[in-house]
């Protein structure tokens, strides 16, 4: 990927957040519009990314439920197949809403191996769990202390509970526990 492409898809990235908190409709639309105009060029060349990403730009206020509903499943699935870790990750979501386990701890699984802190979580409770794999605790809470490093908020309060408990092979160990709870309140922290 070139510098260029990446600065491009990190700006877009970055509206897209800005743009998803932002309450002022009049400004939101005008993100909206710019994330569109910014990301035409490589959603004409077929940059899956762009595609992806523009596609949470698209005004959909006019099409039925059902209608949002395929396109998103569209959206998610074009994007998984182009092995984008958001796409996947929320594609395993989808999956897993629906009692579908075992196609959503593959995607979680290779979500997870990108790095994504989200699925480092989703998949390590899989793991933990034997929730569509084959039970590994082991696996699983090497995922979730992962997570828990890269800043997810419930991976970070699951350590923080195991320590001060003792649970799932963690020593009792109220300072340890101390210090990840402390990492809750870190402005880097990933939420659900």
């Amino acid at each position: 990927m070139t510098k260029e492409l990446s600065s491009v898809l990190k700006e877009a990235r970055t509206l897209l957040d800005a743009q998803y908190h932002c309450s002022n409709d009049t400004l939101n639309e005008a993100m909206k519009s710019w994330i569109k105009e910014l990301l035409a060029p490589l959603v004409k060349q077929g940059n899956a990314e762009a595609i992806w990403l523009s596609g949470a730009a698209e005004d959909w206020r006019d099409l039925s439920d059902k209608e949002c509903d395929q396109r998103h499943l569209e959206r998610l699935q074009t994007g998984a197949a182009a092995e984008i870790p958001d796409a996947m990750f929320y594609l395993a979501h989808d999956h897993y809403e629906k009692g579908e386990y075992e196609p959503a701890a593959i995607l979680y699984r290779k979500a997870a191996d990108t790095g994504h802190a989200y699925a480092k979580w989703c998949h390590g409770l899989d793991l933990l769990s034997g929730t569509g794999v084959t039970q590994d605790k082991r696996a699983g809470l090497k995922l979730i202390e992962e997570a828990a490093n890269l800043h997810f908020e419930g991976a970070i309060q699951f350590m923080a509970n195991a320590y001060a408990l003792g649970q799932h092979g963690y020593p009792k160990d109220e300072a340890v526990a101390a210090t990840w709870q402390r990492k809750l309140g870190s402005k880097h922290l990933i939420r659900f």
